[in-house]
């Protein structure tokens, strides 16, 4: 998990899976996974909505990567 996130830091390669329930993020967030993409062009960015998702025990899990809450 380190060595992923050193990777991802420093934007060589990788997959990062953003959980989003917080749906008034997407004015700040998409400009900022824009400015991402454009400065990583080899990490995967991959966004879901986690409307009926319950994002704690995946976030714990590993299947997602960072949630995004208003909880």
């Amino acid at each position: 998990l380190d060595e992923d996130l050193a990777r991802l830091r420093r934007g060589t390669d990788g997959r990062l899976l953003l959980l989003l329930e917080c749906h008034s993020c997407f004015d700040w967030l998409v400009p900022v996974m824009d400015r991402y993409r454009a400065a990583h062009p080899a990490v995967e960015l991959d966004l879901r909505l986690g409307a009926s998702f319950d994002p704690l025990p995946a976030l714990a899990d590993g299947v997602v990567d960072l949630v995004i809450t208003s909880e």
